[in-house]
């Protein structure tokens, strides 16, 4: 695609309220052309229900035209569209699902928050004010076969925006995303941008260990995170408090009772880690199949434990349950892999307030990793997460070398020190680990203005590599980690 203004995603939402406000918080990016990039758009069980509901191929009509046209005269693109007139044939479960969907997706909210994020492009291109534009949506599931390709191109002439959600069942075809060209010809041709063919996935939570859990609560309330205890885990001993934001969370987690801790766990991990200070200790990745991905992992020659039963009893008496699986000592990264039996709604119901949080934090956008040796590194996180190396690059704010390994909507970067500054502060103080996270916040200033309203210093500010301001909360004051804040002001 050659021009034009783009979003595109990994997944259909389940109400118009949800895709609108991850289009309102995605900044536009704009090279080749003005577009969106939205991941994790769905949780993992609402996602494998829409994999489930999807027509057989044969209820598709055929999408015609030049390079999609097979020897025997069909075409390897079919459409179905997603309008009333269409769904009504269909069968009586899907039928009722994507009358949801469509309705979703034609929604007045979601074509106006279409309008308002592309409103410069949209008003450049057509020479006049957004307000007296006027488009409508044509929703409809593409479905590719053996044998398509198409070429470089751009869009017709009548289409305002394109949207495209990739439906994936897995990571096999990451590779086989859209590919943005500056250009038709020569080396704007050659000047690509690739979006990964990925399903429902990223980072589920951070893990980070107070020595006091009550103290863990009231620090991270003053920075404005909406936390609450979140009941005893199966582990005697620990207990937790969790911050929900949309998809993603927070979690604090200490131990209620050392002793019984250390006779549960002889081999102390926790208790090792709080005797040396606490701090961020891991990062967990979402899975929706893990006993696939141990095996994709195994498969790479990747050392990871069975996947082992999990829960949680809440202060209100609902047990939460789920499956982990733990890297073993030849990979000894900061990483655990989870799958939730739990649905992503029942875990927040169990939150109050879950996901209104007075610094307006929205989800996780990038977590930070610093290591000492950053090529050895990219080699281990890209055998563990079967992805391909990413290229390295100068962190402005963090003044390291980093590699950033997309998980879903946030980023996963691996951190070099190559002068003073966080990382190197982190890799002295604790050595190789976990020692930041970055929150997309609604506003910049809110979060800002709750810090210091509750006692703690103005947060540091600083320009991130793509321009954007971010603000930070130092280790001192966060329990051993940095907590940082992207978005507008």
């Amino acid at each position: 695609m050659s021009r034009g203004s783009q979003i595109t995603g990994t997944s259909a939402t389940g109400s118009s309220t949800d895709l609108v406000g991850r289009i309102g918080a995605t900044p536009v990016e704009t090279v080749p052309f003005e577009h969106l990039y939205l991941e994790h758009v769905f949780p993992p069980d609402e996602y494998q229900r829409l994999l489930d509901h999807l027509p057989q191929t044969p209820r598709y009509r055929e999408l015609t035209h030049r390079e999609a046209v097979q020897p025997d005269g069909t075409s390897a693109r079919r459409k179905f569209y997603l309008l009333p007139e269409h769904i009504m044939w269909l069968p009586g479960g899907q039928r009722a699902y994507w009358r949801r969907q469509s309705r979703v997706l034609r929604s007045r909210e979601l074509q106006e928050a279409f309008k308002s994020k592309f409103r410069a492009a949209l008003e450049q291109r057509f020479g006049c004010s957004i307000d007296k534009l006027s488009f409508y949506p044509v929703p409809m599931l593409l479905r590719d076969l053996g044998g398509y390709r198409i070429g470089i191109h751009g869009d017709g002439l009548r289409k305002a925006i394109t949207v495209q959600f990739y439906l994936p069942r897995d990571q096999s075809q990451s590779h086989m995303g859209t590919v943005f060209h500056e250009g038709r010809n020569g080396e704007a041709a050659l000047r690509t941008k690739r979006l990964g063919f990925v399903p429902a996935a990223g980072i589920d939570h951070v893990m980070i260990c107070p020595p006091s859990l009550e103290h863990g609560i009231e620090t991270y309330t003053r920075i404005g995170f909406n936390i609450h205890p979140g009941g005893a885990t199966r582990t005697k001993g620990m207990h937790n408090a969790i911050a929900f934001l949309e998809d993603d969370y927070l979690e604090l987690a200490s131990t209620s009772d050392r002793e019984a801790y250390l006779a549960a766990s002889p081999r102390g991990g926790l208790a090792d880690f709080l005797a040396r200070g606490g701090g961020f200790r891991y990062v967990i990745v979402q899975s929706d199949d893990l006993v696939a991905d141990v095996r994709a992992m195994r498969e790479r020659g990747v050392e990871v434990s069975d996947p082992t039963d999990g829960s949680r009893r809440t202060p209100g008496g609902q047990t939460l349950y789920w499956k982990l699986a733990v890297l073993g000592p030849d990979n000894p990264l900061p990483l655990l892999f989870i799958e939730h039996v739990t649905s992503l709604a029942e875990r927040r119901a169990q939150a109050p307030g879950a996901g209104q949080h007075p610094n307006r934090a929205l989800r996780i956008d990038r977590v930070y990793i610093v290591v000492s040796d950053i090529a050895a590194a990219v080699q281990q996180y890209r055998r563990v997460l079967g992805m391909p190396a990413p290229s390295v690059q100068r962190g402005a704010v963090i003044k390291a070398d980093m590699a950033v390994f997309d998980l879903g909507p946030t980023g996963l970067t691996i951190a070099q020190p190559a002068e003073p500054g966080r990382a190197e502060e982190a890799l002295r103080r604790r050595g190789p680990g976990p020692f930041q996270v970055l929150y997309r916040t609604g506003s910049m200033d809110a979060a800002a203005r709750w810090i210091t309203d509750h006692g703690m210093p103005p947060p540091v500010r600083g320009i991130r590599n793509n321009g954007e301001q971010a603000i930070l909360v130092g280790p001192e004051h966060a329990c051993g980690a940095f907590i940082g804040f992207v978005g507008p002001a």
